[in-house]
């Protein structure tokens, strides 16, 4: 058989790996690039996707001055209807949330809060145990994050909101409390305040009222079930 000729012989490129690596490293910056995009995305735009299922409402639900951090939402806020449409929104919240201070709180929130539909409207419903020491009704001031955060959500909801205070039925013995219907009044008294004189949301939208142990979720025979009872609950009023 004839031997081939070496001036026939094709030479590998010893190079060759380098475009295939010029390419991956193109598409991992292209890549990293859009998540930078989606991350930093004006909130305000992204609202638009919901634009099919929310009511635009103006800016008027929230004082002048507000100090709610980071009101990218362009002073827009929205008719909740449905627990979904308010779960969408802490979903996109969480994504476009880019303030290093108060980086973790909505995920915490997540973790903290039910949200679910009622009669009375949106409920957003949070254990008294996170927010307030037994038998108290100043929040905790290592909890204030909770407050910060709901605050946070509550700026892109133009409904009127009733914050109603929930106890168990073991009777109230010493403090500064009588029973467990004024506990649940001034606990939700103290987050009304909170909401407003703090978080700037207007006092207009915003009502107070307590339950005491009169709107239990469950019955009071375990600790599990008191500790569940015991809670505040943030009532998104639907629009007539």
């Amino acid at each position: 058989m004839a031997k081939k000729s070496k001036k026939n012989a094709v030479k590998a490129n010893p190079n060759a790996w380098m475009v295939t690596f010029g390419d991956l490293v193109m598409l991992l910056l292209t890549f990293f690039v859009l998540l930078l995009t989606m991350k930093s995305v004006d909130s305000g735009k992204s609202m638009e996707m919901f634009k099919d299922y929310i009511q635009i409402g103006g800016s008027s639900d929230y004082m002048e001055g507000s100090s709610l951090e980071g009101d990218s939402h362009g002073g827009k806020s929205v008719s909740i209807v449905n627990s979904a449409m308010l779960k969408n929104i802490l979903e996109l919240m969480e994504g476009v949330d880019t303030l290093p201070a108060k980086e973790g709180e909505l995920k915490n929130l997540k973790d903290l809060v039910t949200i679910t539909d009622d009669k009375r409207g949106v409920v957003i419903t949070i254990e008294s145990g996170n927010l307030f020491y037994q038998g108290e009704a100043k929040v905790r001031t290592d909890r204030l994050f909770v407050l910060d955060a709901i605050g946070k959500m509550l700026r892109y909801a133009s409904n009127d909101i009733l914050v109603m205070g929930n106890t168990d039925n073991k009777p109230v013995r010493g403090g500064n409390f009588e029973s467990n219907l004024e506990l649940s009044f001034y606990r939700a008294l103290g987050v009304y305040y909170y909401l407003t004189d703090s978080l700037g949301l207007n006092p207009e939208r915003l009502a107070v009222g307590g339950y005491g142990a009169m709107k239990r979720l469950l019955p009071n025979n375990s600790l599990e079930n008191q500790s569940k009872n015991r809670r505040v609950e943030f009532i998104l009023r639907k629009p007539i």
